[in-house]
């Protein structure tokens, strides 16, 4: 029960108003003979006591148009204040917030004394103001409930991964702030690993989840840190005490085959092992993950696989005979041994924290790898990415979608990659957009088709300016703003005009917008969050997919769809497995109304651990 269902609104007053509306019900007749209901209808609506008796329920809605007077009260009663308090949701707590200004504007003409001064003006306003409020809310209602029109299902989302990185997010619980493509059902996708998974569309909306990014293109979004195993205290010495005599042995060896180009190219790559794990001690330096890569590429060389050799029985010179076949499953074992021979089983990964300016160690665990991740600049945060190219250009000049139907406004720029704009030639339009006038800045103009004509000093501005557009793109700045800023901070520096020449700001323009809207194979979902497996309704997998990761998938949930080399081939990027998953197609209409009663707060609530 309400309190709403108990309330006398004005006690003794609410007659006399009711009274009075009564009165005032002949103005009506008047103007419904020239106006038809509607009219009558709104201006019955001011009458004292109308407020009240819409918050009770009792008020007809609103004629439709063409209504006779006999009509005027005929519709269905509108919902009542509690009724609509009850509904939840924006829309019905405004048509609510509506009836009350009704409501107080009666009051103003009940009160004593008040009601005769202010009665016609502030109680008419209150009234009016009530009416259009829920009108608003009401009309709002009527649009939200037209059925959008009919598109194509042709949409997917699909995440590209690897069997290793399964693993990883198995044991982790979730996966952590992934890179999901968003593109046509049909449309090939392929690199980043040969298992495919199939989102869920209301999972990833960002009307439904703000934490859910959607970009026009590939965003250069950051990527997860590298899972590292730091040293232990006595590694190095292990290592050294493991090798020296080892090496000792090969060098006593009397063989053509190791000569002493082999030792020193060898000696090298052990040195390099050594410095590796002498560096992979706790936050004393800024990419650890280069320091994995250095042992890895050392187990990769001749010393260790001859030492591999030795151990089993065999003659350690085999491996230098390609002849005869390397057992390499087994190695792979003795080199998973060795490493735990000398690194820690947890798993860590360093960064730099930029305000304490120091280096970090902590546990690789699903929480502080999203944290991580979402602290980053999301539109070009991407580590390692070098020069500011055109990809990179393009992501920092990336829409954001607000919610699905948004990418219906650039659908059309999804395309294949054999149909879509090189980035090569977008690269080299705007290289050579920026040389040609910077060179007629400095110098005189002249045709570019002799190359030796153009000057280094332009070809450095050139990339100079364009790299310095980029950070600006970086920090927020629009493209306008981005080249202008560029160029002031620059020109000093470059010998160039105080003043941005007009063509030279035009040209840029120009040329960085034709880059940020060409085609692309597919725009970038980014969820700034942890993604759980039940978000994704299966998985493609390629043969030779080992039972491990299937289990793993069938384990999480997921429907599990096998591919044959056979079939892959004839059917690049697995579109004909994606058939398996048509539910999971989508149009570009709304899908945060088929989202299910979960909220956000429900959502957060149940968290990664349901997995």
């Amino acid at each position: 029960m309400s309190i709403l269902d108990n309330m006398n609104l004005f006690g003794p007053a609410a007659e006399q108003l009711m009274a009075l509306q009564r009165a005032k019900m002949d103005v009506t007749r008047d103007l419904a003979e020239k106006h038809g209901a509607k009219l009558p209808y709104m201006a019955a609506q001011f009458a004292p006591g109308m407020g009240v008796q819409d918050a009770a329920g009792e008020n007809p809605g609103l004629p439709p148009t063409g209504s006779e007077l006999v009509d005027i009260f005929a519709a269905p009663n509108d919902p009542s204040m509690r009724e609509n308090i009850q509904a939840g949701g924006p829309l019905n707590y405004l048509m609510a917030a509506g009836q009350g200004l009704g409501v107080l504007g009666d009051a103003m003409y009940a009160a004593p004394l008040v009601g005769v001064a202010l009665g016609p003006t502030v109680g008419t306003a209150l009234k009016g103001t009530g009416m259009a409020v829920k009108g608003a809310a009401k009309a709002a209602k009527g649009i939200a409930s037209i059925p959008p029109r009919a598109e194509p299902k042709d949409m997917v989302f699909v995440h590209n991964t690897s069997e290793e990185a399964i693993k990883s997010f198995d044991n982790m619980g979730g996966i952590p702030s992934p890179s999901i493509a968003v593109t046509k059902a049909d449309q090939p996708f392929s690199g980043f690993g040969q298992i495919q998974l199939i989102g869920k569309p209301e999972k990833f909306d960002p009307a439904i989840d703000p934490r859910n990014k959607i970009y026009s293109s590939d965003a250069y979004t950051p990527r997860a840190p590298k899972k590292l195993r730091l040293a232990k205290d006595d590694a190095v010495r292990r290592f050294e005490e493991d090798y020296s005599d080892f090496i000792n042995k090969l060098e006593g060896m009397d063989d053509s085959k190791l000569d002493d180009y082999f030792f020193e190219r060898e000696i090298g790559r052990y040195d390099t092992g050594v410095d590796a794990l002498a560096n992979l001690g706790k936050n004393n330096f800024h990419y650890p993950e280069n320091r994995i890569d250095e042992l890895e590429r050392f187990f990769d060389s001749d010393i260790p696989k001859m030492k591999f050799f030795d151990e089993i029985g065999r003659d350690p010179l085999d491996v230098t005979d390609f002849s005869k076949p390397f057992p390499q499953k087994k190695y792979n074992k003795w080199v998973r041994e060795q490493e735990n021979k000398y690194l820690d089983q947890e798993g860590v990964f360093q960064y730099f924290d930029d305000f304490e300016e120091t280096t970090k160690t902590v546990p690789y665990t699903l929480d502080n790898v999203v944290n991580n991740m979402v602290q980053e600049t999301q539109r070009g945060g991407e580590k390692g990415l070098g020069m500011v190219g055109a990809n990179r250009l393009q992501a920092l000049m990336a829409e954001e979608f607000s919610d699905l139907p948004g990418i219906k406004t650039q659908k059309g720029r999804i395309s294949r990659r054999d149909s879509a704009t090189s980035y090569v030639d977008i690269e080299d339009d705007i290289y050579q957009s920026l040389i040609k006038n910077i060179d007629e800045m400095k110098f005189k103009p002249h045709e570019l088709n002799n190359t030796d004509l153009v000057s280094g000093d332009a070809m450095y501005a050139a990339e100079k300016l364009q790299e310095a557009v980029g950070e600006n793109l970086k920090s927020g700045m629009n493209i306008e703003k981005a080249i202008k800023a560029a160029y002031t901070d620059q020109a000093y520096y470059l010998d160039l005009p105080e003043m941005m020449p007009k063509v030279v700001y035009d040209d840029m323009q120009k040329s960085f917008t034709a880059n940020a809207i060409r085609p692309v194979e597919y725009f970038e979902a980014k969820p700034t969050r942890a993604v759980g497996f039940d978000e994704f309704a299966g998985a493609i997998v390629g043969e030779g997919t080992s039972k491990e990761v299937i289990d793993i998938l069938e384990k999480r949930g997921l429907k599990v769809i096998k591919q044959s080399m056979d079939d892959l081939s004839k059917d690049f990027g697995k579109n004909k497995a994606r058939q398996a998953f048509k539910e999971q197609f989508f149009s570009v209409a709304p899908i945060a109304a088929a989202a299910g009663a979960m909220t956000m707060q429900e959502e957060e609530d149940r968290g990664i651990g349901s997995l």
